[in-house]
């Protein structure tokens, strides 16, 4: 192992230069997630508000702006952290023994940091309409609950079930294998 100089290092050195690098990949991670969970809560819940002022943000718009931004998330952010964006994935992760228990406190604080920062600017830039975006029960806090955890349960469930089935992911998006096997498609360039 040689330092940014290209001087080969000893054995003593070694093991600090590794301690920094895996230091320097942990804050990097962490600032992935950080960023993913800012990006999900800003576009989510920016895309409530605007459409609170404006009317011109549609509810089907509303609705797919999240999905939009977590598969770019994913893209984007994938290959550094793993794309949690929610403490609930990454739970879950942990408990299936495919993430670190001794990662998960790092990754929760930097995805509720992100929230966090991301509701604040909101609030900064809009102030407090259509409650930051937030959803409100309109039935009783138990029924609230039953429902939140019975779509968080889905949700990981649909992760655990994709996250770790790449092997059967076709390479071709499927918009584009869709595309191609339709009469209209077979002729199109994509």
């Amino acid at each position: 192992m040689v330092d940014r100089q290209g001087i080969p290092l000893s054995n003593e050195h070694k093991e600090d230069e590794q301690e920094n690098v895996s230091l320097t990949s942990e804050w990097s991670r962490l600032f992935a997630e950080c960023f993913g969970a800012f990006a999900l809560t800003l576009v989510d819940c920016g895309a409530k508000i605007v459409g609170a002022l404006t009317g011109e943000v549609s509810p089907a718009a509303q609705a797919l702006a999240p999905g939009l931004i977590v598969a770019a998330m994913i893209y984007s952010i994938g290959q550094r952290s793993g794309a949690h964006l929610n403490p609930a994935v990454t739970f879950a992760f942990a408990i299936r023994g495919v993430f670190s228990w001794s990662c998960v406190l790092g990754y929760g604080a930097a995805q509720l940091g992100g929230a966090l920062l991301a509701a604040w600017l909101l609030h900064q830039l809009f102030g407090d309409v259509e409650h930051l975006g937030a959803t409100m029960p309109r039935s009783s806090v138990g029924v609230a609950c039953v429902m939140e955890v019975v779509l968080t349960f889905l949700l990981v469930s649909v992760i655990l079930g994709t996250a770790t089935q790449h092997r059967i992911v076709a390479r071709t998006p499927p918009w584009r294998s869709a595309a191609l096997s339709s009469p209209a498609g077979s002729s199109a360039k994509l």
